[in-house]
């Protein structure tokens, strides 16, 4: 581990502001983070990541033409293998941050419990 993870990182002003937001009811302790935060702001998050990994598969932005063009693949069937590459490699990089204690579990369980609605609205958008 190298020293830079940790010196303390510099805060933006939306960052401080959403930090500073507190809703009774809502609010979720970050151990990663050392933060509080509304789940207010992390589930639309989560939607919305839902939405665009339906859509362009979240980093698909070359992947996707790659395969439509390239490889003659539809649009959906390139899309689809798009996001079962980036799950793949998301399920190993996120397996070798975990081992450095670098995964907050309850914020990722959050983004993905929105990402689950977002993507099914991301993908009835798509195939309409």
């Amino acid at each position: 581990m190298s020293g830079a993870q940790n010196a303390p990182e510099k805060l933006t002003k939306i960052a401080k502001w959403v930090q500073s937001v507190n809703i009774p009811g809502t609010m979720v302790h970050f151990k990663c983070l050392n933060a509080r935060i509304s789940v207010l702001f992390t589930i639309p998050l989560g939607f919305a990541t839902g939405i665009l990994a339906s859509t362009i598969a979240v980093g698909g932005f070359v992947g996707v033409p790659a395969h439509d063009l390239c490889a003659r693949r539809a649009e959906l069937m390139a899309s689809a293998t798009e996001l079962v590459i980036a799950f793949v490699m998301g399920l190993g990089g996120s397996f070798k941050f975990a081992l450095h204690g670098l995964v907050d579990i309850r914020l990722a369980m959050i983004i993905l419990g929105g990402s689950l609605f977002g993507i099914q609205l991301g993908l009835w958008y798509y195939l309409c």
